[in-house]
């Protein structure tokens, strides 16, 4: 069986809280006024737009004699006018903005073998390559000058998603699972052993907290990380 999916959905706009600080700007230390100084904004913005995405999907199932199961898919996935979660390095009071696009793309390959009655081979493979397309910036930002501030994300940085590898700021490029398992009967019951083994591959491209090139980078020894759900809720930046 072969397959073909579209998908087109969005997430309504919304307000931020007020974010403190000096609207003199003349001390810095005031909540966020050095952030908003570095980040080349007058302050944090109230609102945030609604964001977009287009999925593409091409697969294939397929069943050989009911001892080889292969399924198998190709995606790409358009983000436009990303709600992202920016917090200011310094201050960390965090607040919703738009932040440009982004593209996901990979492929998934899954295969179920079984080789007797009683022993059996499960595995699984995925590749995804999930980042911006572009520069963004908070709102509001002055980029004329001599001096114009650094973007939140660059184009080419990895869009989040915690995955506890390495520095555990981006999704995995690559995973890879594999399970065998093997029944029998023992004392007149139905028994199995089963042995599972899960890989997931560490940062491949750097997280815009990471990157040197944004205003986003870490620069203190010490950040609070907010709590998010990459499903579920704007990207953090």
């Amino acid at each position: 069986m072969y397959y073909f999916t579209y998908a087109k959905g969005f997430r309504s706009g919304g307000g931020n809280a007020s974010i403190p600080y000096d609207p003199t700007f003349k001390n810095p230390a005031v909540g966020c006024t050095q952030d908003f100084l570095n980040f080349g904004i007058p302050h944090a913005p109230a609102t945030y737009k609604s964001d977009s995405v287009q999925s593409f999907e091409v697969g294939a199932k397929n069943n050989i004699d009911n001892r080889v199961r292969l399924a198998s898919s190709v995606y790409y996935i358009k983000w436009n006018n990303i709600q992202g979660n920016v917090i200011p390095p310094i201050c960390q009071i965090q607040w919703t903005d738009n932040l440009g696009g982004a593209v996901s793309k990979g492929f998934d390959l899954q295969a179920d073998v079984q080789l007797t009655s009683a022993f059996s081979i499960e595995s699984a493979f995925g590749y995804t390559d999930a980042r911006y397309t572009k520069n963004a910036y908070p709102s509001g930002t002055v980029l004329t000058g001599p001096n114009p501030p650094l973007p939140l994300v660059t184009s080419g940085d990895a869009v989040a998603g915690a995955n506890g590898i390495g520095q555990g700021y981006s999704i995995p490029p690559y995973s890879a699972t594999i399970g065998l398992e093997y029944k029998f009967r023992a004392f007149a019951h139905e028994s199995f052993v089963r042995g599972d083994y899960e890989y997931l591959a560490g940062d491949k491209w750097v997280h815009p907290a990471l990157d040197s090139r944004t205003a986003s980078m870490i620069r203190r020894p010490y950040r609070r990380r907010a709590r998010h759900s990459p499903r579920c809720g704007p990207a953090p930046i």
